[in-house]
């Protein structure tokens, strides 16, 4: 029973470890982050597809980068005062980003064209 005791103490101890370890290191991991220097047009998943800016002095906080050679940043947006609808997501890939491409000498219609 002694020797029960003793390997539930350890056990629990060592989860204890770990889990403080995990919080540290989740805290000094390091974010990466670009601040826009000229806006961005986003495009619209929805059927108008419409435009719309992000403007110069967003930051974009890295998150992944895929091998199709795009990658993906977040963006953090405050709202004040107006409470919105959530949903329980329930797969992680369910994830609808949308497009963002610097201005260029061409139109806006013509932005997004492959």
């Amino acid at each position: 029973m002694k020797a029960t005791g003793i390997f539930l103490s350890g056990f629990f101890a060592a989860l204890v470890v770990v889990a403080v370890s995990a919080l540290i290191w989740e805290r000094k991991r390091i974010v990466k982050v670009h601040i826009l220097t000229q806006p961005l047009i986003i495009l619209s998943n929805q059927s108008d597809r419409a435009l719309h800016t992000l403007p110069l002095g967003t930051p974009l906080y890295f998150d992944k980068g895929f091998p199709e050679g795009f990658s993906r940043y977040k963006v953090y947006v405050n709202v004040d005062r107006m409470p919105l609808a959530l949903r329980d997501l329930p797969d992680r890939n369910e994830i609808d980003p949308l497009d963002a491409r610097p201005f260029d000498n061409h139109a806006p219609d013509d932005a997004f064209q492959e």
